[in-house]
């Protein structure tokens, strides 16, 4: 101790000694631990992908992904909660996307790779459904969640496809979360396996999921044909036109979700068909609180489905047949001519269309139609100046 006193420059560079290889020992066990974990790329973010494929624009290769919809959904000035919950500052697509206090609060690692694959990938359709779809997605749920018990009934619902229809194995990795009308045939014929595709929830066992998504108004009428077929729900009267007798099925839909006898047995199990997609998104914990399922991390475009399954890890097999083509369904096309139907819809049929899928249209990024677009716009705008609490969650890795 005597020695110490009469040496304290050598006690300080004693100490400083220690503490230089405690710090080494430490990042040398960082590194050893790195070095045994794979790292996924890291995630860019869609305004520094905007500007990478802007500054290329004389490469043939490179391609910009306009952001649709979701740019003029984050056009918002900036609030500040009355409350202990903090509301997004978020003034762009670009500054949502970017930080995990804001309206891309939700875009985590996972989804920001997806993201990021997509524009690789040059797939532009499905980039603007997975940005906007994550980066809306809270706040349109704390909007509908502070609308009138009819009104967020009217929105957010279960679809009634039960614990056993969750999903189709697709790897290792992804899970194909099976939206009715939305590809699950394909699927089905892709992974071989029609007629016993479908997975619970419980057997995901680790996987992530991913979905496909269409116009919402060409959804809900591809499910009035496959209803009209498989149950004669919509079955042909010559004394009525197109536009009467979807408006009839819409009516029949729509008493099925307020009746609660939807997936039950007998006509309102076909009803699902129409229902709006997002719905089968939705992680409902009971009747009065709904959240996103946790495990979606990839919102594609049915028209890329070969591409969003290989962003997925699956290899899609061009040569194989879809048993089941709509297109090719000539009984279907003659009775239930969906892709036709739309251009007989009146004014007041589109609107009550609009409104029964308009969860779709605040989350996804397609077009309104001319005669509902002022009352969706005016609905987004409501949505844009909602305060809810921001996700304090850390980022995620893709798995």
């Amino acid at each position: 101790m005597h020695f110490f006193k009469k040496r304290p420059a050598i006690v300080i560079l004693t100490f400083v000694l220690v503490t230089i290889l405690c710090v080494l020992g430490n990042n040398f066990t960082f590194m050893l631990l790195q070095s045994s974990v794979p790292v996924p790329p890291t995630p860019v973010p869609p305004s520094t992908l905007a500007v990478r494929n802007n500054s290329n624009q004389g490469n043939e290769n490179m391609v910009v992904c306009s952001a649709g919809a979701t740019e003029k959904f984050l056009q918002i000035t900036p609030r500040t909660s009355t409350t202990t919950n903090k509301a997004p500052a978020s003034a762009s697509a670009s500054a949502s996307a970017s930080s995990n206090n804001n309206d891309g609060g939700n875009m985590t690692a996972a989804v920001m790779y997806n993201l990021q694959q997509m524009l690789d990938k040059k797939l532009c359709l499905s980039f603007v459904q997975q940005q906007k779809f994550f980066m809306v997605k809270d706040r349109v749920l704390a909007w509908v969640n502070n609308q009138t018990d009819d009104k967020r009934q009217s929105l957010l619902y279960e679809t009634g496809k039960g614990p056993r229809s969750f999903a189709m194995i697709l790897n290792e990795r992804y899970a194909f979360r099976h939206i009715y009308k939305n590809g699950g045939t394909t699927v089905a014929v892709q992974t071989r396996q029609a007629g016993h595709a479908h997975i619970p929830r419980s057997g995901m066992e680790g996987r992530r999921l991913l979905a496909t998504v269409r116009d919402p108004i060409e959804h809900f009428l591809s499910g009035w044909a496959e209803c009209g077929i498989r149950q004669k729900t919509g079955e042909v009267d010559p004394d009525q036109n197109l536009n009467d007798r979807i408006q009839i099925y819409l009516n029949f839909v729509q008493d099925c979700v307020k009746t609660k006898r939807i997936g039950l047995r007998g006509p309102c199990i076909c009803a699902t068909h129409s229902l709006p997609q997002t719905n089968f998104l939705l992680d409902v914990l009971d009747q009065h609180h709904h959240t996103f399922d946790p495990l979606l991390d990839l919102v594609g475009d049915l028209r890329e489905i070969p591409q969003v399954l290989e962003l997925g890890g699956f290899a899609f097999n061009a040569s194989l047949k879809n048993a089941r083509n709509g297109s090719e369904d000539e009984l279907k096309n003659a009775m239930f001519p969906a892709r036709d139907a739309r251009r007989s819809l009146s004014n007041e049929t589109i609107m009550n269309l609009c409104e029964f899928v308009a969860l779709d249209y605040y989350l996804l990024d397609f077009e309104p139609p001319s005669a509902c677009l002022e009352k969706i716009t005016s609905d987004i705008a409501s949505i844009k100046n909602t305060v809810y609490p921001c996700p304090e969650s850390p980022l995620l890795p893709p798995e």
